[in-house]
């Protein structure tokens, strides 16, 4: 047991904690301040990679035939007759 207590306290006297010692060095604060940044960096990427991607946020599943029949008509590849005869199609089905 007094191995022990031997051991932590010359391991505690290698590690000065800021302000507890009175002595020179930087104390934990060297380990912690680059953990914080770390952490706010991965948190930051992690958050716009996911938007950029569609990630989380975007609505899950794939393109309807409404959804595609909707886009090829904004993109002037159908004419209204053709929307609306393929759209009473589409509709029917459901």
């Amino acid at each position: 047991m007094d191995a022990l207590i031997t051991l932590a306290s010359s391991t505690a006297d290698l590690i000065p904690v800021a302000g507890w010692d009175h002595g020179d060095g930087p104390g934990w604060w060297i380990v912690i301040f680059p953990l914080f940044w770390l952490v706010v960096i991965v948190g930051l990427v992690y958050l716009f990679r996911g938007r950029g991607r569609g990630g989380r946020w975007s609505s899950p599943g794939r393109e309807t035939g409404i959804d595609v029949l909707e886009r090829r008509f904004a993109e002037g590849e159908l004419s209204l007759e053709q929307y609306r005869e393929r759209r009473s199609v589409l509709e029917e089905e459901r």
